[in-house]
């Protein structure tokens, strides 16, 4: 902007021409007065200052942002730890009631030689285990316990099973073999000790798993043998091996004739003729 000496108005820079006080572009020239380029560098600068307030205020907000996400990952992460810390807790219990069940049901099987007990103590055992091993906790001393009493249980019952299967089998050889010998021996007329002493044996072990048995079949035909007509009563001492417990040491059988002889009752008193 040029003065004309006079404080008059002043000039354009680009045309000289002059112009009205505080215009922003020469009335003649459209050039950029003093005045125009003063509100312009203004306005640039307010337009600056906005961008960088703006720009300030995309900061402010990405870190508000930032720290509102890390604030919810560390929620969400306290969050999972307490839930992982209840479900150990849970696992741990459960690891300790299985592990609890599993030497009781061990020691069980093993003492009452029960089958299903043993079973039952080795999948308590394999499922304490098995928490244990997902809590990350080590194996309860208990559970290696019951496992081995478990498997010595199985082992137990498996003996068992096969003497029970080999008994049966000889007792089974023994009805045959009995049933043989007397197939002729007890249509006789006159009854023999060794046969009266063999049908007995037949007899009782026919009943064998009978609970009313008076007495077991294991005694010694040592007794006398006294025949009336078709009746006749056997005289027998009970073994030592004999498990049921008596309150005497003797017991009779009464034996009857029909096509052959038969054993009619057995007992320690009996109705059959008059015993001595």
């Amino acid at each position: 902007m040029k003065d004309n000496g006079g404080g008059g108005q002043p000039q354009c820079e680009s045309c000289n021409a002059p112009y009205v006080s505080g215009s922003v572009v020469c009335s003649y020239c459209g050039a950029l007065t003093a005045f125009g380029a003063g509100l312009q560098q203004r306005a640039a600068l307010r337009a600056e200052d906005a961008l960088e307030h703006k720009a300030e205020q995309q900061r402010e907000q990405e870190r508000q942002e930032a720290e509102e996400r890390e604030r919810a990952r560390q929620e969400a992460a306290e969050f999972a730890r307490r839930q992982e810390a209840m479900r150990r807790e849970r696992q741990g219990e459960e690891e300790e009631r299985s592990a609890r069940h599993a030497l009781r049901f061990s020691i069980a099987g093993l003492f009452c030689a029960c089958f299903p007990l043993s079973i039952v103590a080795l999948v308590q055992a394999k499922r304490a285990a098995r928490l244990a091993a997902e809590a990350g906790m080590p194996t309860r001393t208990r559970v290696a316990v019951a496992t081995t009493l478990g498997w010595l249980g199985l082992a137990l019952n498996v003996c068992i099973l096969g003497a029970g299967a080999v008994v049966h089998h000889q007792e089974n050889q023994r009805q045959e073999e009995l049933a043989a010998k007397l197939s002729t021996g007890a249509a006789q007329e006159k009854l023999d000790r060794q046969t009266a002493c063999e049908l007995l044996e037949l007899h009782l072990l026919k009943r064998r798993g009978d609970d009313t048995r008076p007495f077991h079949h294991n005694f010694n035909c040592d007794g006398s043998l006294q025949q009336d007509g078709k009746l006749a009563l056997l005289r027998v001492s009970r073994s030592a091996s004999d498990p049921i417990p008596h309150k005497q040491a003797v017991s009779y059988a009464c034996l009857e004739r029909d096509s052959a002889w038969w054993v009619r009752a057995v007992g320690d008193d009996i109705k059959c003729l008059q015993t001595p």
